[in-house]
């Protein structure tokens, strides 16, 4: 399940760097294709004094269900987006919110029509939103390698920025399973070995999502009603060591 989204870190907007329009035309329509993630595990450790929980948690990459953005050139600056699914606010999305963020970093801004083609169900902790923003930023710091290499930022401010954008955004810049923490953006690679550890080596994963939605903040509203401390009552799940291996964790469901 994705965590809530983080806020934008401090930056000041740094200078327009516009490519010139036929070079930019000249650039290829291309879908890339972004996939999805499960948690294998996540309990809840911990809740900020700012009402973010923090996690432990696995995430695991999964190629399928994926969800298909088509980006075109246009000759007008910005981002045109569109998308199959109607109540996708047009103007407040995660693809949108990666373009303004690259653009606000980096002052490179390319006239793009996005067409988000949904696949990936909505409410069901896959991180579509998140893997839609993540594989736009991929290609924004591509084309700018592109036509303005002068503005392309590093690996590790590109980190920085997908942070701003969801807290779940920086996994998907990463290329495997990784062990989250913190409120989710605190990432570490797993090494070879690591899922074999855990009793997954040659396991089949199904992925079952019934027709049902979650919202992410109503989920831990619940656990927080949920797992509330009375005067004198007994501490808070999160509090108490979880038993066992990964089979055992505490699940957030």
């Amino acid at each position: 399940m994705s965590h809530h989204d983080t806020p934008a870190p401090g930056s000041n907007p740094a200078q327009a760097v516009m490519p010139h329009d036929e070079q930019a035309l000249s650039s290829p329509a291309v879908t890339l294709r972004a996939g999805c993630k499960v948690n294998l595990f996540l309990r809840i450790t911990g809740v900020r004094p700012d009402g973010y929980h923090e996690l432990d948690t696995l995430f695991l990459p999964l190629p399928e269900p994926c969800d298909l953005l088509h980006v075109t050139p246009r000759s007008e600056a910005g981002i045109a987006f569109t998308c199959t699914e109607p109540d996708v606010d047009p103007a407040r999305n995660t693809v949108v919110t990666a373009y303004e963020r690259f653009a606000a970093a980096t002052g490179f801004r390319p006239g793009l029509a996005v067409h988000l083609e949904k696949h990936i169900p909505h409410g069901a902790g896959l991180g579509g939103g998140s893997a839609d923003a993540a594989v736009l930023l991929r290609h924004l710091a591509a084309l700018c390698a592109q036509l303005a290499p002068g503005a392309v930022p590093t690996p590790e401010a590109l980190q920085t920025l997908a942070a701003g954008v969801g807290a779940d955004v920086p996994f998907f810049l990463m290329d495997g399973p990784a062990r989250a923490s913190g409120i989710g953006e605190e990432l570490t690679p797993l090494a070879p070995g690591e899922l074999a550890d855990l009793g997954l080596t040659g396991m089949h994963l199904v992925l079952a999502c019934p027709p049902v939605r979650v919202s992410t903040p109503w989920a831990y509203r619940a656990w927080d009603a949920a797992n509330a401390t009375a005067p004198g009552g007994p501490p808070c799940p999160a509090a108490m060591p979880c038993p066992g291996k990964a089979r055992n964790h505490c699940v957030l469901a």
